[in-house]
């Protein structure tokens, strides 16, 4: 088999339909598609096991809820495919998806195949491009080399949010090789109510998935033997701590991120990042760079 698609379910059924649909519409006709239902309380399951009676590559796998990261990985657990795409419930996929990842994979010899970006072979990524800013850690644009993750171990952490940054990090820091598709096949949708917009549940799982990130570059031996790696590693880490504490849905949540960063200079430097946004709230854009500008300079003596 090609594909195997683990698709994580909960409570999606005014999507998860349009979702299934949309994989049935590929090109691309060698998949199969493992749907885990996390648990939910309306009619997902229901919806889910119509479309496996229909179709002979759809499963369905039931459990209690816990959340996405452990649905995958009971997903992945039941995967025979060549190549693994983790792909959310809400969301809608283009025909040629599954076809163009493929064939760029294949092709290239490829550990990790992501859409979006410009059509590119890149050796050793964590060497030659700064993976941190170059690609976001969501799975849901990315194929996986199924060898190469049982080879690597790794798994989602099973964590209410952000539970896909570590899988996904991880696997690009230790692929030898990635090739990007220059075209974007997702309509990436975030429901009201969906984990993007509720972290104020438990605000610490960015700072989970970054500790466990670190681990994984300092056991395989990355961050000591690859050049500048650390200092890229902490301009993410600064960049994804900004980013959860602006964004909708941390709500009170916000203090206590800000009071778990044990790392001094990471944190002083969150701060003055959401300083500055404050302060151009406020004051005019000529005058804020202005002032930006003069503070660069004093800062270089």
């Amino acid at each position: 088999m090609k594909l195997s698609v683990i698709m994580p379910v909960f409570d999606a059924e005014a999507w998860v339909g349009e979702a299934i649909e949309s994989i049935l519409a590929q090109t691309l006709r060698d998949w199969e598609l493992i749907c885990v239902d996390d648990g939910s309380e309306d009619r997902s399951a229901a919806i889910l096991e119509e479309y496996a009676q229909k179709d002979e590559r759809i499963s369905v796998v039931r459990r209690a809820h816990e959340n996405a990261g452990a649905a995958r990985n009971a997903g992945l657990e039941k995967a025979k495919g060549e190549w693994l795409i983790f792909l959310d419930s809400d969301d809608v996929f283009a025909p040629r998806m599954f076809e163009a990842m493929v064939e760029a994979g294949d092709e290239s010899a490829a550990d990790v195949v992501v859409c979006g970006e410009e059509n590119r072979i890149i050796e050793r990524p964590v060497e030659s491009v700064d993976i941190y800013s170059r690609w976001v850690g969501w799975a849901w644009d990315k194929m996986f080399r199924r060898e190469f993750i049982e080879r690597t171990g790794l798994r989602f952490q099973e964590i209410r949010s952000s539970n896909d940054a570590r899988f996904t990090y991880s696997a690009l820091a230790m692929a030898g090789r990635v090739v990007e598709v220059g075209e974007k096949f997702v309509d990436h949708r975030a429901r009201t109510g969906s984990l993007e917009r509720t972290r104020e549940k438990e605000p610490l799982c960015i700072l989970k998935a970054i500790e466990r990130i670190r681990g994984d570059l300092v056991e395989s031996g990355l961050m000591a033997s690859v050049a500048g790696l650390e200092e890229k590693f902490k301009r993410w880490q600064v960049g994804i701590l900004y980013w959860h504490l602006i964004a909708p849905g941390l709500g009170k949540g916000r203090k206590e991120l800000y009071g778990a960063i044990e790392d001094r200079e990471v944190r002083r430097k969150v701060r003055r990042l959401i300083w500055a946004k404050r302060i151009k709230r406020f004051m005019p854009e000529k005058v804020f760079n202005t002032v930006k500008a003069m503070r660069k300079r004093a800062i270089k003596g």
